[in-house]
């Protein structure tokens, strides 16, 4: 897993309860889960959210194929935290590094 941090996160964000200490299989059967609520409470809900997440509508219609729909979706929704999660890292060492040359 990249960080218990990410975890946390995740599960902040999808009001997910977590172990105290977790591993991504962990998480991800827990992401499980509540993708299954989320499928089961309403289709039209569910997809917006995923569009939020702005995870590729080309992905998804892959995976609407497969047997297991809820656990191919939470590696999706897995996958694009960790690409967000890196991304505000980068960003924020970045936005650190410019700070510096701007003070005189």
């Amino acid at each position: 897993m990249q960080s218990a941090q990410l975890a946390q996160e995740i599960a902040k964000q999808y009001e997910l309860v977590l172990p105290e200490t977790v591993d991504e299989e962990m998480l991800l059967k827990v992401l499980e889960q509540k993708v299954i609520e989320w499928i089961q409470s309403g289709a039209e809900e569910f997809f917006q959210m995923l569009y939020r997440l702005d995870i590729s509508e080309k992905k998804i219609k892959e995976i609407l194929h497969h047997e297991d729909i809820a656990k191919h979706i939470a590696q999706l929704i897995y996958e694009r935290q960790i690409q967000k999660y890196n991304s505000r890292l980068h960003n924020k060492t970045t936005t650190e590094e410019q700070d510096k040359e701007l003070l005189w």
